[in-house]
């Protein structure tokens, strides 16, 4: 499963900027390009842009009567940032472009967004690239599927599945990161009889061995057809991991209680994708605290060790893949000192959960 995003880019007809070809400028009416926001709807759920307000853009202008290819955009590319709210979303450069005059030059539009705002290691028509690329918590990568030969507004636009883009060039964007949660929960906090009553609290939590850098590179081709948009391929399926895998710290020594409402352990945050291996084991321990009735002082404390593969206890899960994010809750039951796991594997905006037991 994928998760997208569509951004319609509306484009004129008009003069050239300064320093651009002289035999796309003869007497073209000014229609000033600008970007509003289309929709995609996988299913039956609408998906809208709400993780940024502007991305990057890199516009490659082939020109009638010229043997090589121009940066429309500039060699350094555009910021397209949101202008408005509501339904009409308006995404605009930071300066006006414009189409150009012939009908036989056309321009190939590649998109992304980078929380961090860098610039892929690789970026051409045909090839995409970022390598040993770190990912932090808070990042958040997508690279967008290629605009190919467009030269004008398509006005109405049907281009295969999309919907509800009225016109110009529609440019999805696919997630390139995984996000990944632990959460936990106890089953009950009494007995059936009422008589006993339990608190669980967790620390030392850790999770091993996770890669946290890698290098992903994508291949595109032109289809040959004028407005057309061409997904990335991406070389080998997924990111390669590089550098030393690290341990995901959790919960220090400070115990967290918990209650039979599912709390975060580690909150959802960006992963790098890669297979889960025997080698990523979750460590923590969990204490159990038994009470009588009412009373305020527990009878009995009790510290468990927990230490085990994650591909073990959740093998539903064998990849933490591209556009998903992984939730992991651990249901403990203090009367029986058992813990069940059940992981939830869901794209960026729809579930599709699944379930295992220890």
């Amino acid at each position: 499963m994928k998760s997208f995003r569509y951004i319609a880019i509306l484009l004129g007809m008009a003069a050239l900027l300064a320093g651009c070809v002289s035999t796309e400028i003869v007497n073209a009416p000014e229609r000033e390009i600008s970007f509003s926001v289309g929709s995609y709807a996988p299913a039956t759920k609408a998906v809208a842009v709400t993780e940024f307000t502007s991305f990057r853009s890199r516009a490659f202008l082939h020109a009638e009567g010229i043997g090589y290819t121009q940066h429309f955009f500039g060699e350094g590319g555009e910021t397209i940032s949101l202008q408005s709210a509501g339904l009409n979303n308006e995404w605009n450069p930071s300066h006006p472009y414009y189409w150009p005059k012939s009908s036989r030059s056309y321009i190939n539009f590649v998109s992304w967004y980078d929380a961090k705002d860098t610039t892929p290691s690789t970026l051409s028509e045909t090839a995409l690239a970022w390598n040993n690329y770190t990912v932090l918590p808070t990042d958040n990568l997508l690279w967008a599927d290629e605009a190919w030969r467009f030269n004008d507004n398509v006005n109405p636009a049907t281009y295969g599945t999309v919907s509800g883009v009225s016109q110009g060039i529609p440019t999805l964007f696919h997630h390139a990161l995984a996000q990944v949660r632990f959460q936990g929960k106890i089953k009950s906090g009494c007995d059936s009889r009422g008589t006993l009553r339990w608190e669980v609290r967790v620390k030392n939590m850790n999770l091993a061995a996770v890669y946290n850098t890698g290098s992903i590179a994508l291949t595109n081709e032109d289809p040959g057809t004028a407005s057309t948009t061409n997904e990335w391929t991406v070389t080998g399926g997924n990111w390669t991991p590089s550098g030393n895998a690290a341990t995901i710290e959790m919960i220090g020594s400070t115990a967290q209680q918990i209650t039979t409402t599912a709390t975060d352990l580690l909150a959802m945050q960006s992963v790098l994708p890669q297979a889960v291996t025997s080698d990523m084991v979750l460590s923590f321990d969990w204490e159990i605290r038994t009470y009588r009735g009412s009373a305020e002082t527990p009878f009995t404390t009790e510290v468990l060790s927990f230490s085990r593969s994650l591909l073990d206890i959740a093998p539903v899960v064998s990849d933490w893949t591209m556009g998903h994010r992984i939730t992991y809750t651990l249901e403990f039951d203090p009367s029986t000192d058992t813990i069940v796991f059940s992981p939830a594997l869901n794209t960026w905006n729809e579930a599709d959960a699944g379930v295992v037991v220890e």
